[in-house]
């Protein structure tokens, strides 16, 4: 067990003030709620938590030494306020996250808040390295990967739409190829009823959609309507839209 001079928990401090900030920036670029200020007080913390722990580990051993009768009444816990800090921080993730109308938002944030934390702890306890070479890996894989979800992974909207239609065998099919040639997935298919009326037999039915952003949802219904056998088509509101 070692002790920490002040010139190494300065030292520390400052890795951490660096650490935090890389991450932070980029939050803080992207206008979320938890951005530079947050990301970077919370590693800073993390790491005096930590610089803590040690302390307190290496007074406790050298009590131990001294008091060697006592040993057996003492236990040393060398992880707990770390420990509490992992944990503690879901608290300042969850604030962060916003659910409206059905949407989440801020779950990436949360996550590096979370990730700051634990970078936090790893230069309290002395890891510079694997700290600011895991802030400067992650921050551009999270660059990366949104320039690659926004070019290439397209964002979906649920919709939900009830058809009204004459059953035949081809009917349902060629509602699914329709759909899918716009690229709309079926996610539910909830059969309301069915009326007859001599050879003819109507079916009601409630398509649960995952449609791109960009179709309008009263332009897919008129398109769909022209599908022969289809009497009727209503848009069902979700959660207000």
């Amino acid at each position: 067990m070692y002790n920490l001079e002040v010139d190494q928990m300065f030292a520390r401090i400052l890795v951490a003030i660096i650490t935090g900030a890389i991450i932070g920036l980029e939050r803080e670029i992207k206008n979320k709620p938890a951005g530079f200020i947050t990301h970077t007080v919370l590693c800073v913390g993390a790491a005096i938590i930590s610089m803590i722990q040690i302390k307190l580990s290496y007074e406790s051993v050298n009590f131990l030494i001294n008091y060697p009768e006592l040993s057996q009444g003492i236990k040393i816990d060398t992880g707990r306020l770390i420990a509490q800090v992992v944990s503690g921080v879901g608290f300042l993730g969850a604030g962060t996250i916003i659910q409206n109308k059905g949407n989440v938002r801020g779950i990436t944030t949360a996550a590096t808040l979370w990730l700051t934390a634990c970078l936090g702890i790893a230069v309290g306890l002395g890891y510079f390295t694997l700290a600011l070479g895991t802030a400067i890996i992650i921050t551009g894989v999270v660059m990366l990967l949104k320039r690659i979800e926004v070019r290439h992974i397209e964002k979906r909207i649920p919709k939900k739409i009830i058809i009204e239609y004459k059953l035949n065998k081809d009917i349902e099919k060629n509602i699914k190829n329709f759909l899918e040639i716009k690229r709309i997935k079926i996610y539910d298919k909830k059969y309301i009823r069915e009326s007859y009326n001599g050879d003819i037999t109507k079916r009601i039915t409630e398509f649960s959609l995952m449609m791109p952003k960009f179709i309008d949802i009263e332009n897919l219904i008129n398109e769909l309507s022209k599908v022969e056998g289809i009497l009727k088509i209503n848009n069902v509101r979700i959660d207000g839209k």
